[in-house]
């Protein structure tokens, strides 16, 4: 899906988004893109030809890029660092290495902290601090000397049937399991009248000999859909097998994929009830349906088993992640060209999403069912 302006938060734009003062804002791009790695989003040049605004993106975050003036000067002309913008990397050993070389000024090597993440700091060349920070491990605030002033998970969640509670890793990982089973609890039920249906042979052949050819030529997206289904050189011969572990791998990948770091983030945000809430009202309609990004929005908040509506912040991150996926689906035979739920697809989905979540969507009982 294209990447479309607006600063209406209801569109995906974030609430808080921190502004640099710049003396040349046209160097300052060129700098950060090439050094730090963050990347031009949007500037605004006027009819001398001198950018007077501009904007950057990391991850899902925006920096905006102003000039500066003898109000709100650059660090570089003050003399001194005022602020720092903190920013998570994946690998802030290999982003270290990248700033040196690429001139930045270094403040502090790299260090793992207390709080569970390693840092490093380093300044522009017009004085601006910026801390690079890798995610390394979950330490509860009170083990570092701060405290939580609010609860990290929100009341409502109690109530419902595809949440899960991130506290420590072992409870974290046992409240998954807990919610993947009792998500698939919840798809058995919404579409028990699916379960069992035989597979549309023809369909199926077709589709899969498609992925297996893709999977010979090795071309996006085909080493993203083979790691993701955690094929390896071990390709089922089965093409049920095939397909639903390719679909699945989609949803919930086994391995790491290839894609770039926002792309897999995007996904990853993606919650129980967003693939449920879209697969169950898509196999409701039946083939046939529009299975447009915003057509599965749409869906989650119309399906009954879901509580409450996608939130304005994040339906433009959730119409991405449906986009990403939407290609490799019609790969598989889910979709058609018109982005139209197949017979095939509708077989699918339902048995793929229930794999993903580690259960059986065709099965008499689910282990652990109550």
């Amino acid at each position: 899906m294209p990447i479309e302006h607006s600063y209406n938060p209801a569109d995906g734009f974030p609430r808080v988004m921190p502004s640099l003062r710049y003396e040349d804002i046209d160097a300052a791009l060129a700098w950060l893109s090439d050094v730090f790695g963050l990347r031009e989003h949007l500037r605004w040049t006027d009819s001398d030809g001198v950018v007077r605004h501009a904007e950057m993106r990391v991850g899902g975050a925006y920096i905006e890029l102003s000039g500066a003036s003898e109000e709100s000067p650059s660090p570089k002309a003050l003399g001194r660092a005022s602020h720092s913008l903190v920013v998570l990397v994946d690998d802030v050993d290999a982003h270290f290495e990248r700033s040196r070389a690429g001139g930045a000024t270094i403040v502090t090597e790299p260090e793992d902290r207390p709080w569970g993440l390693r840092q490093y700091t380093a300044e522009d060349p017009e004085g601006h601090r910026w801390e690079f920070s890798e995610y390394l491990r979950h330490v509860p605030p009170a083990e570092w000397g701060a405290e939580l002033s609010e609860p990290s998970t929100p009341d409502h969640l109690d109530d419902d049937p595809f949440a899960y509670f991130d506290e420590d890793d072992e409870e974290f990982l046992a409240a998954l399991d807990d919610a993947d089973r009792h998500a698939v609890g919840v798809l058995r039920d919404a579409l028990s009248e699916l379960r069992g249906a035989p597979a549309p042979e023809a369909e199926l052949s077709s589709a899969a000999s498609g992925v297996r050819d893709g999977f010979a030529g090795g071309h996006h997206p085909y080493g993203w859909l083979r790691a993701g289904a955690g094929f390896g050189d071990n390709v089922p011969a089965e093409d049920s097998d095939l397909l639903l572990s390719v679909v699945a791998g989609t949803i919930s990948p086994r391995e790491e994929t290839g894609l770039d770091t926002e792309e897999e983030s995007t996904l990853l945000v993606m919650e129980h009830a967003d693939w449920g809430g879209a697969v169950i009202e898509m196999c409701r309609a039946g083939a046939g349906v529009r299975a447009e990004p915003e057509d599965l929005v749409k869906a989650i908040d119309e399906c009954p088993e879901i509580d409450g509506t996608t939130d304005p912040d994040d339906v433009t991150l959730t119409e991405t992640a449906f986009e990403l996926v939407l290609f490799p689906w019609g790969l598989c035979g889910v979709v058609d060209e018109d982005r139209r739920l197949t017979p095939l697809g509708l077989w699918i989905l339902p048995r793929a999403l229930a794999q993903a979540w580690g259960g059986d969507f065709d099965a008499e009982s689910e282990p652990g069912a109550a």
